[in-house]
């Protein structure tokens, strides 16, 4: 964005906090102060009409010496003065709050005036048709290794390309994060690898990474985590108020880079949302149930302070809702356990609830299943109890569906991981070990699936004993199994076996033993059955 060569009137930079809009308008200002573009140049904090009548008023003063004593009535007088003056004026308005901050404050429409303003919010009263609205966004991956480099370069550090990219892509590209990274690397002499070392680790607070709020760099005055922090409480007072934090909660925990915006109005979304609404007015906290139009409003709002980007569903998919990854990990840093939980075993239910039959290629399901892989990677430990939450299980199994078996494979031995971390003798280990075998099947991995049931049939004898259904019930998927890697003779054997022993535990006539029965008269197994017990295999 040049000075020199500007002719638009009015200029609004949007995007989320830590992009660097401040610092674009402040270069903006210092190149046409330089180039002695303007006689006045007014930079007004536009958090608050207070703030922006303030500014006004001081600027009054400076250029006529009127009583500044009544910054309310005096503002007006700077906006006549912009109206008929011929001098030419810049009037930078900074982080303005909302439409209602700027009601008969904005400057006016003259041939000799330019307005330049920043903002978080999205909303279109904020622009009228001769306004150019740029929208400022994430440095691109070249951008971001050049600033980061050239920060560390300006203290004498010297950096590699490599390492100053992976840094930078941990950082999602986001301007703030990177300046504040690079003071932190000068004031702590600390290479990249062991800050992203340090980044890594969850259990460090984000606040704990960046410098001291005494030392911020390139005229940023809050740290990442205070700038966004402001954005929520903005968020959360607009209405349907006190919704978007609670809604945030929620998107904090799914893929950042999309998810499904249908699972904030799913029955374990809305209650969550109702549960969790905290802001009061006049001292009355809000109640009442919460409805869709109240949930996709919340998102609105978060939308408006560009917390969240929402996408345009398309070819009959679901809208996504994006998120960057360090407003996620701020939110999640600021919420108490319990509450985490509580989102976390929401956000499961309300996944599941949109989990269709089939279709598991479709963008949708493709979505599902990325949200489910960071919740199970994230809050793992959440989901299980005295069982796994189902959506663990319909996460694999559309893995599966999908003809993603090596993804499968993966995804059921990360989780038996994680639940024998927790219970090492749990329930639901079995039914993961089966699925992890029949992925291993699906894969193509014969013996591996094989060496699975063996020994999860070794386990399950010692957990429960030799006549336990789950142990004959492996068994009958050994003997299955065998048959169709083309072991006749052993199927039939462990068949055989099997079925005398379902007669002695669970009788005759049982559901069971018929089964078992019917599966050894099938015609391939009774063929098998005869070249085991005849002597001259020609006779049969």
């Amino acid at each position: 964005m040049n000075a020199s060569n500007d002719d638009v009137q009015v200029k609004l930079l949007m995007g989320s906090g830590g992009v660097g809009k401040t610092q674009l308008a402040a270069h903006y200002a210092r190149q046409a102060l330089a180039g002695n573009l303007f006689d006045v140049i007014v930079w007004a904090p536009a958090a608050s009409r207070e703030s922006v009548q303030s500014a006004y008023s001081r600027a009054i003063c400076d250029i006529s010496g009127v009583d500044a004593s009544d910054p309310e009535s005096t503002a007006s007088k700077f906006l006549s003065w912009a109206q008929t003056t011929s001098h030419r004026w810049l009037v930078v308005l900074d982080n303005v709050a909302g439409p209602d901050t700027l009601s008969g404050l904005w400057p006016p429409s003259s041939a000799t005036g330019k307005v330049l303003a920043t903002t978080r919010r999205r909303d279109a009263a904020l622009s009228g048709p001769s306004c150019k609205r740029i929208n400022v966004g994430l440095f691109k991956p070249a951008e971001a290794v050049r600033y980061l480099t050239s920060k560390l370069a300006a203290h004498g550090r010297e950096i590699d390309l490599e390492e100053a990219s992976l840094v930078s892509l941990d950082l999602g590209h986001l301007p703030l994060a990177l300046a504040q990274c690079a003071a932190y690397l000068v004031d702590v002499n600390m290479d990249c690898a062991s800050y992203r070392s340090l980044l890594a680790d969850k259990r460090r607070s984000l606040n704990r990474l960046l410098p001291d709020s005494t030392s911020l760099p390139d005229d940023h005055q809050t740290t990442v985590a205070a700038t966004w922090s402001l954005s929520i409480e903005q968020a959360d007072a607009l209405s349907p108020s006190g919704l978007a934090r609670p809604a945030l909660h929620l998107a904090a925990i799914l893929d950042p880079s999309g998810f499904l915006e249908d699972v904030f109005v799913t029955r374990a979304g809305l209650e969550y949302l109702s549960r969790n609404r905290t802001v009061t007015i006049s001292g009355n906290a809000q109640e009442g149930e919460i409805e869709a139009h109240d949930a996709r409003g919340a998102l609105q709002n978060l939308r408006k302070l560009s917390l969240i980007e929402i996408g345009d569903g398309g070819d009959g998919e679901s809208a996504l809702i994006r998120v960057h990854a360090l407003v996620q990990r701020v939110v999640i840093e600021g919420l108490d356990p319990e509450v985490l939980a509580a989102a976390a075993l929401a956000m499961a239910d309300g996944l599941l609830e949109l989990w269709p039959d089939g279709s598991a290629q479709s963008g949708d399901v493709q979505a599902l299943r990325s949200s489910a892989e960071i919740l199970r990677r994230n809050h793992g430990s959440v989901l299980i109890h005295e069982w796994c939450h189902e959506l663990l299980f319909r996460h694999g199994q559309s893995l599966l569906e999908a003809g993603l078996a090596a993804s499968a494979i993966d995804h059921f031995t990360d989780l038996r991981v994680t639940v024998e971390a927790i219970d090492p003798d749990h329930s639901d280990l079995y039914y993961i070990r089966i699925h992890k075998a029949d992925a291993l099947d699906q894969a193509g991995d014969l013996p591996g699936a094989l060496a699975e049931y063996e020994s999860l049939q070794v386990d399950e004898t010692r957990r429960q004993g030799d006549d336990a259904e789950d142990v004959l019930h492996v068994r009958s998927v050994i003997a299955e199994f065998l048959g169709g890697a083309g072991d006749s003779i052993g199927s039939v054997r462990a068949f055989e076996e099997l079925l005398r022993d379902r007669i002695r535990v669970q009788g005759a006539d049982s559901e069971w033993t018929l089964d078992t029965r019917r599966r050894l008269l099938r015609p391939a197994v009774a063929r098998a059955i005869c070249l085991v017990h005849s002597r001259h295999a020609r006779n049969c």
